[in-house]
């Protein structure tokens, strides 16, 4: 199905059962893999591969602005720790991102008062996103993403000034999604976008816990040639 919204239209879908370049470098990282990751993307490389592995990354975020495809190896899963405050864990401004292939998850903790860290049993945060874009072009297939703070995947604008910069030309497919705390998939400013074949399992905590959430959030964010298809609550 298709739908055009504009500012302030509001679309919640869960439906009960019923072109990137090709690759032309590699990296592949040793035991520091995040850390290595986010290098990677400093330094502009087009392809990274994650290899297998549980790689944790604590109070951090990973950002791009450039073009790049990251590709997990199977058993790869990176998970975000957070200690301090809510951070998205993939987060794109601008430029593209692919993502093929790749599990990740959340952890938030706070210390107790014996100074141990003890994870808050359902947290929820609407700046804490599995993958954030904001004005990109960004393709997410093939993963399953959670247990997350707050989106799955968000498909937003990039702000500043009068005008603000929609994403565009964006694919969320073939995705399991579970266990996230606001909705499975978040487009809130997004110009021709494929969401198909998608499983959103136990989407609940913040409002509106949608499978798929179509919500422009303010009159400069725009959505044009939204397709959901074949998605799975």
């Amino acid at each position: 199905m298709e739908h055009r919204l504009s500012a302030f239209v509001y679309l919640c879908l869960c439906v009960s059962l019923g072109s990137a370049a090709e690759p032309v470098a590699f990296v592949r990282a040793p035991s520091s893999v995040l850390q290595d990751l986010q290098v990677a993307l400093d330094a502009g490389e087009p392809v990274i591969v994650v290899p297998a592995g549980e790689h944790s990354l604590t109070d951090a975020a990973l950002r791009s602005d450039g073009e790049h495809w990251i590709i997990c190896e199977p058993g790869a899963h990176i998970v975000q720790r957070l200690t301090v405050a809510p951070l998205n864990l993939f987060e794109v401004h601008g430029g593209k991102l692919r993502v093929t292939g790749c599990r990740l998850s959340q952890v938030w903790a706070v210390r107790d008062l014996s100074g141990e860290l003890a994870p808050i049993p359902e947290p929820t945060h609407e700046r804490a996103h599995l993958i954030a874009c904001y004005g990109a072009e960004c393709d997410v297939e093939g993963c399953t993403l959670g247990p997350g703070i707050g989106d799955g995947v968000l498909l937003g604008p990039k702000t500043g000034g009068d005008v603000w910069t929609a994403s565009r030309d964006c694919d969320v497919l073939d995705n399991r999604i579970e266990r996230v705390r606001r909705n499975g998939i978040t487009i809130s400013s997004c110009i021709s976008c494929d969401v198909l074949r998608n499983l959103t399992l136990e989407v609940r905590g913040a409002s509106p816990e949608c499978g798929v959430d179509v919500e422009p959030s303010d009159p400069r964010c725009e959505i044009n040639r939204v397709r959901v298809d074949d998605l799975t609550c």
